[in-house]
């Protein structure tokens, strides 16, 4: 069942699978802890930047969507949750992620779009499970060659970036069948080559 507030789930822990919430303040009570069915979270807040340890003890927890311009740094608690999935961190402030170095085979799909991002997830090597990486909209200058150690990933958006190359090592990233580069500082010569290369027109 869906909630809207944490109080109102507590009435009815077992029942609350879904919570959507509208944050006001800087931070989310620990209560949320107690809600151990709790399989989908959505939270928006202008103000939220700070977690309770509570929230990653959450061992259904599925999807976790956060949106909130006072998130500026995401550490390795995130990807320690047991049974997440999909994590869409779009439209924060997020400067800094941090995977950590414990192996995820979980978590399939990211979305880290429009944030400010000058470098890839620290750690993303450890994602072993990870089918989709949205990282468009960001300040990347460069891509990492931890990419080549994600054999599952499928699709990678990296548009509206500031890149001014694309390495050829993304070749060895098996599976990928969608790669999105649009809108990066490409010179000309360089989109010729990631056209001869990636088969990717300008």
């Amino acid at each position: 069942m869906l909630y809207k507030s944490i109080k109102k789930a507590l009435l009815d822990p077992s029942s609350a699978t879904s919570l959507k919430l509208n944050c006001k303040e800087g931070s989310i009570s620990p209560e949320i802890g107690k809600l151990k069915n709790l399989s989908h979270l959505y939270i928006q807040s202008s103000t939220l930047c700070e977690f309770p340890n509570e929230l990653f003890e959450l061992e259904e927890l599925k999807v976790l969507y956060i949106q909130s311009k006072a998130l500026e740094l995401i550490d390795e608690r995130f990807f320690s949750l047991k049974s997440l999935e999909f994590l869409n961190l779009s439209r924060c402030n997020i400067k800094d992620v941090r995977v950590g170095i414990q192996k995820n085979d979980i978590l399939k799909e990211i979305n880290l779009s429009k944030n400010e991002l000058t470098d890839m997830p620290l750690g993303l090597e450890n994602l072993h499970s990870l089918r989709a990486l949205n990282l468009s909209d960001n300040d990347l200058t460069e891509v990492s060659d931890k990419l080549c150690f994600l054999d599952k990933l499928v699709r990678l958006n990296m548009d509206n970036n500031k890149l001014t190359s694309l390495p050829n090592f993304i070749k060895k990233v098996k599976n990928l069948e969608l790669l999105s580069v649009d809108n990066n500082k490409f010179s000309n010569e360089e989109k010729i080559n990631i056209t001869k290369n990636f088969n990717i027109w300008f």
